[in-house]
């Protein structure tokens, strides 16, 4: 493994040396290859995990093996491809590929790099191993069965490369596969899930004295090793209760423990671990340690004999139970009773759990002429029951352990009265009924057998079919004609015996079934007169009916019988000691080789979860019971269910089992613990968010600027004033040049956001603030107001727009002389892409003056009361003389010919007939309107209220009304046309 490790070949020069190693050192843990040949095999799958690890544990059929000629000569006729070999390399891949449907692109086969700009490994910066390890090793069990060939399946990878995106949710923390650990960490979730067990070990105090004096009564060194065991597990329950992160990395622990473990069973050194067997080994330090500490209180005066129950092993109290062994041996009865932590079953010829329990205690021999049985009879169960299944046998033939498939139905909810010593009359005087009825339905369902499989070799058939054939046959005799057998050739005219083999699939019933399209040959050469046929239906019609009633009867009798079976231990009696199932650990795989999970009952929440290493989902009890029943070609099955019982259920604390509580509960140095941890994966994601921020927001910033120019160079918007829409947009087409632009994206994203990067958001804060210190910030707030000017000009003036539509000419003249102002501004240096359209603003506000003036002029005229001709000179002097002032600073000849209508219009009006009233008030308006008079007369044009709109808004608005003006206009150029 440290062996120098060569460059990866051309295609994997996206990925990192660090990215590289880290493969190589995964697989090495899980498959234990060497280095060298793990690494050809990687570089051959370009980089991917999941199809390097298959071809690790590749074992092809003999057809395929055949093609390496340096290995076709082996004594088992079979052939595995050499790794070493880059020719067989490329072939083995090439196989592989040949054999799965999943049609995997070139991107999807390489391993995402690392981020470019980290300088150092980061353990919280997560791959695509640590993301999807358990994942792979699962796969890589399920899609090989017994035969090895490869089952088709479609899982990709993600990659997820954030640290951020590791924190934890709603679901509780996983536990990484760190080398052949998923039945260490199998384990370790079904316990932690369980409060009472979690905060015993939680709680547990430990002192130097306790680990420096002797308080086991024998191997004070293994005593020892369990105070230090249950210290080092206390950190990693805390962060399993604390952790911010989806999952957390066992490495030293795990490393530890299982030195420890494999030292203390002689296990092997790399292989395969058994979860009972851990489990046993686990509670055996768990004991001792507890032991230990009633030791040292004792000693301290904390506990003395007079509080018996506290001196009690709580380990011993929840997980062990007492069962007496029964027998009789020559004549004599024989018993003895043993402590038990683990409670084995032998699963062979069972299909459900409570047959299973019923076989292995012996009960189901109850009643039975053997003496030598052995009857297990439980004196006291533990809260929390283990049952061990044991999934193994060792086959002569072959000379080694294989794995038992079968299928054994497991259930949630487990009554145990039965089996406790305490009901052994009850339960005896019951299994001896049981007894006598299972023999009685052994006869039954012999008898039955007689008539649905009649005969005495393997064709056996059922009676009514027989009987069916056998009229058919006497029917097709009756049917064929005399000449015609007459006319059969010798050869078919034969008296010889013809043996018919008859397929029977798929018919039951007595009804005769009539073959009028083709008579059967065999009835050729035979003869039946009419009497003998009729005679020969009638006995086979009562016999088929008298059968079918038999059958009927057999069948009702059985199921009748089955019923009370069932329901023998059904009453209440018998249903006061219930268990309910806690967690699954499941296995995958065959004796030597596998990958362990847990199913656990979320009591909390009221859900099961499968913790599969890192990845924890929820699933459904069916999905429970199809990965754990094993049966047919399934190679995953059930090898321990714990069940707890129904007191620990009635207890349970749902408010102190939430994250927030346990992480109260915890010791002062614990919680250090879960801070530490928390604040390194913290320091993870802003270290991760530093190094790549920075990047990401400059392609933020590339990508923005890229969608201006897009929109700028589309031809439908070429019609539109697609500066509305953005300050960028305005900047780009008004030719700005650098860092201006720049900055207007920048201060986009600190207003507006970067969609739901708040990380992103937060760095254009900060840039913000570095740049209205800068020196050119000037240039940029000088471009800014004029932006700013344009939109109000934009918005004033199509809001005059709108009213004028509406024929509000009074209402909109403000708008547009407003508009017209503001917009002179901007086209004083000439540059029209920095300003409205001045012309168009100005139309429109000669219009709407003509429009106003006109009705001024009629109210003056119609006008007969003062109130009517103060009108006139009301709109006048708000309306016609501030517009008018306008017009005569315009070098535009339309606005002077606009001007000297309206005041030829008051002039003409001299030459009529008035009162003294209307002359009066007509001598004051000219006054008002001549150039002499209006010169000397500054009036400060106030803006006229709006209703702010964003840019979208604004744009649309445009559009909108554009549409409008250009249809008008259209209009009016066909009708002068016409």
């Amino acid at each position: 493994k440290e062996q120098q490790i060569e460059q990866p070949s051309n295609n994997l020069q996206d990925n990192d040396d660090k990215c590289w190693q880290h493969q190589i050192d995964q697989l090495y843990e899980i498959t234990g290859k060497p280095v060298d040949e793990i690494q050809k095999v990687l570089k051959a799958c370009n980089g991917n995990l999941e199809k390097a690890l298959e071809m690790l544990n590749i074992n092809n059929q003999e057809n395929e093996a055949q093609h390496s000629a340096k290995d076709s000569h082996k004594p088992d006729n079979k052939v595995t491809i050499d790794l070493t070999d880059d020719d067989d390399v490329a072939r083995a891949v090439e196989i592989s590929l040949q054999e799965t449907t999943v049609p995997y692109a070139a991107a999807d086969m390489q391993v995402a790099e690392r981020n470019p700009t980290a300088t150092s490994p980061d353990q919280y910066l997560s791959t695509i191993e640590e993301q999807n390890i358990s994942r792979v090793i699962e796969a890589s069990y399920f899609d090989n069965n017994s035969n090895g060939t490869k089952r088709k399946r479609d899982d990709s990878f993600t990659r997820m490369a954030n640290p951020s995106e590791l924190k934890r949710g709603d679901a509780p923390v996983g536990l990484k596969n760190v080398g052949n650990s998923c039945w260490f960490n199998a384990v370790m979730q079904s316990l932690f899930h369980l409060p009472v067990v979690r905060q015993l070990v939680l709680d547990y105090r430990i002192s130097e004295e306790m680990l420096l004096n002797d308080y086991a009564d024998s191997n004070p060194l293994k005593s020892r090793g369990s105070i230090i065991f249950i210290a080092q597990l206390q950190p990693l329950l805390a962060l399993l209760a604390g952790s911010d992160r989806k999952y957390i990395e066992p490495h030293e622990f795990f490393k530890q423990i299982s030195e420890t473990f494999r030292s203390e069973t002689s296990g092997n050194s790399g292989g395969q671990q058994d979860v009972n067997e851990f489990t046993h080994k686990l509670l055996e330090w768990l004991e001792d340690a507890f032991e230990i500490r009633i030791k040292y209180r004792k000693k301290i005066g904390l506990l003395t004999n007079d509080s018996p129950s506290k001196l009690a092993n709580p380990i011993t109290e929840l997980f062990f139970g007492k069962v007496r062994y029964e027998s009789e041996i020559d004549g004599k009865d024989v018993a003895h009773e043993d402590m038990f932590g683990g409670y084995p079953l032998k699963i062979q010829g069972c299909t459900r759990l409570q047959e299973c329990l019923e076989i292995n205690t012996g009960q189901n021999m109850i009643g039975s002429p053997s003496s030598s049985n052995q009857t297990d009879w439980f004196l006291s169960l533990p809260p929390i029951l283990m049952l061990e299944l044991s999934r193994f046998e060792f086959h002569s033939t072959l000379g080694r352990a294989e794995k038992i498939h079968s299928l054994l139905e497991i259930e949630q909810v487990l009554y145990m009265d039965r089996f406790l010593a305490s009901n052994k009359d009850v339960t005896t005087r019951r299994q001896k009924i049981v007894y006598k009825l299972k023999k009685q339905l052994k006869e039954l369902k012999g008898k039955l057998e007689r008539y649905t499989s009649f005969g005495n070799d393997s064709k056996c058939l059922p009676i009514k079919d027989i009987l069916k054939y056998a009229l058919n046959f006497a029917l097709d005799v009756k049917r064929i004609p005399t000449t015609s057998k007459q006319e059969l050739p010798d050869c078919e005219k034969s008296d010889n015996n013809i043996e018919m083999d008859v397929d029977t699939a798929g018919t039951s019933g007595t009804d005769v079934i009539h073959h009028e399209d083709a008579v059967s040959l065999f009835a050729l050469n035979h003869k039946i007169d009419h009497e003998e046929l009729s005679t020969f239906e009638r006995c086979i019609t009562r016999w088929s009916t008298e059968i079918t009633k038999e059958v009927d009867a057999l069948r009702e009798k059985i199921a009748s019988v089955e019923d009370i079976i069932e329901q023998m231990f059904q009453d209440d009696d018998m249903r006061k000691v219930k268990y309910h199932l806690h967690a699954v650990l499941v296995h995958a795989g065959q004796v030597d080789s596998g990958h362990y999970w847990a199913f656990i009952y979320w009591r909390s929440y009221n859900k099961w979860l499968k913790i599969n290493d890192v990845q924890v989902s929820e699933v459904t009890w069916e999905e429970v019971k199809r990965e754990s029943r094993g049966g047919g070609r399934s190679h995953t099955s059930a090898y321990c269910l714990i069940y707890i019982s129904d007191d620990i259920v009635q207890r349970w604390d749902f408010e102190s089992d939430s994250k927030d509580k346990i992480v109260d509960s915890l010791s002062p140095a614990l919680h250090e613990v879960v801070r530490d941890h928390n604040a390194k994966f913290y320091k993870a994601i802003k270290d991760w968010e530093e190094r790549t921020l920075e990047a990401a927001f400059r392609r933020w910033c590339t990508e923005k600027i890229a969608q201006f120019k897009e929109i700028i160079r589309k031809e439908e918007n070429l019609k539109e004033d697609i500066r509305l829409l953005d300050f960028g947009i305005y900047l780009i087409l008004c030719k700005v040049s650098s860092p201006i632009l720049e900055w207007a994206v920048i201060e986009s994203a600190y207003n507006d956001g970067c969609g739901d990067n708040t990380s992103l958001q937060k760095l254009a804060e900060a840039k913000w603030e570095k740049i209205s210190a800068n020196d050119m910030y000037c240039s940029y707030q000088y471009w800014k107001n004029k932006y700013h000017d344009f939109l109000k000009v934009n918005l004033h003036f199509l809001t005059g727009m709108d009213l004028f539509a509406q024929a509000k000419y009074g209402f909109a003249l403000p708008y547009f002389n407003y508009a017209y102002m503001i917009n002179d501004a901007l086209c004083a240096e000439g540059h029209t892409l920095e300003s409205a359209n001045q012309q168009l603003i100005g139309h429109y506000r000669r219009h709407s003056l003509l429009n106003v003036n006109e009705a001024a002029v009629r109210i003056f005229k119609e006008g007969t009361t003062e109130e009517d001709v103060n009108e006139a000179i009301q709109i006048v002097t708000d309306n016609i003389i501030p517009v008018l002032v306008a017009l005569s600073k315009s070098s535009e000849e339309d606005d002077e010919r606009t001007k000297q209508s309206i005041c030829n219009t008051w002039v003409m009006i001299m030459d009529g007939p008035m009162d003294a009233i209307h002359s009066e008030t007509l001598m004051l308006i000219i006054r008002k309107i001549f150039p002499e008079e209006t010169q000397e007369t500054e009036f400060t044009v106030k803006p006229p209220p709006i209703t702010r709109r964003s840019n979208s808004q604004l744009f649309d608005l445009h559009v909108q009304i554009m549409k409008k003006v250009h249809g008008d206009a259209d209009a009016v150029a066909e009708t002068e046309k016409q």
